[in-house]
Parts: C-alpha cells; sequence; structure tokens
C-alpha cells in the first residue's frame, strides 16, 4: 500500500489523474485495500487534473464505504469543486465537512473564500474572512481581496 500511495502521489504531482485512478483502481483487483493517504492523494490527483466529478466521487465513496476521510481529503475534494467552477458544490462540501465533525483550517477558508467570489458572494466572502480572523494567512487576504475586488468592491 505504501508503494500505491507513493505512486498515487507523483500521479497527483505530475497532474496524471487518470493514471492515479487506474492505479487505484489495480489496487483493488489485487485485494490491496486503499487507505486515507491513497484515496487522498488520488482526490488531490483528480484536483490537479480539473476533474471535479471523479473528486467527489472518491469523496463520496470515502463516506460510504470507508476509510474515514481526514482535513486533508475534504480539502482536495472542496479545491476541486472551486477549481471547476462548481463553487456551490464545493460550499456545500465546506458544509458537509463541518457537520461531520472536521473544523476547517486555513487551506478550507482559503478555497471557501475564493469560491464565494467566484459565485459573486463577495458578502459571504468578506464574512468568512471575519469568522476567521485568528487564523489567517498572507493568501487569506489576497482571496479575500481579490473575491471583492472580482465583484467591484
Amino acid at each position: 500500500v505504501v508503494s500505491s500511495n507513493a505512486a498515487i502521489s507523483v500521479c497527483a504531482a505530475s497532474v496524471r489523474w487518470q493514471c492515479a485512478l487506474d492505479l487505484l483502481e489495480v489496487m483493488q483487483m489485487v485485494d490491496l485495500v486503499p487507505n486515507v493517504i491513497t484515496c487522498s492523494a488520488a482526490i488531490s490527483a483528480c484536483e490537479q487534473g480539473e476533474q471535479w466529478q471523479h473528486a467527489l466521487g472518491l469523496l463520496a465513496g470515502m463516506l460510504n464505504a470507508g476509510p474515514t476521510p481526514v482535513i486533508v481529503t475534504y480539502n482536495s475534494a472542496i479545491s476541486a469543486g472551486e477549481r471547476c467552477e462548481q463553487w456551490q458544490r464545493a460550499l456545500d462540501l465546506f458544509w458537509l465537512m463541518q457537520k461531520d465533525g472536521f473544523e476547517p483550517d486555513v487551506i478550507t477558508n482559503n478555497v471557501r473564500i475564493h469560491a464565494y467570489g467566484k459565485s459573486e458572494k463577495w458578502q459571504h466572502a468578506h464574512v468568512a474572512f471575519e469568522d476567521n480572523i485568528g487564523s489567517l494567512d498572507i493568501s487569506t487576504y489576497n482571496v479575500t481581496i481579490g473575491a471583492c475586488e472580482k465583484n467591484g468592491r
């Protein structure tokens, strides 16, 4: 499994999402059980390849049958939706993640703010910024400014 995780991570880094999905399928064919790292890396590969449907499908599979997703898993799936102009799906995942007991981190909140900006809901982006005033980084400021700027504010 460790070697498969490494190979799928390389696929993600080189934007070879189909290769990552093929490796995941081969693992299952030879009775290797993917773990959370395997699935998260495959979702990340789909995110990098702008394949939001596959990313969300993998997350749905994890939620139904395991392994249990972690914050990185959700972040990759949320980012996949946001990158592909599926901002409502990205925001839905943000709320699902919290419902499942995960606290958003800086990455999650930055993607959320960016999704609000793309959806022309700059007021929501501003509220999301204010909600996270204690855990901001430079990219949080940048995505918030971008969201407001995109919407003429």
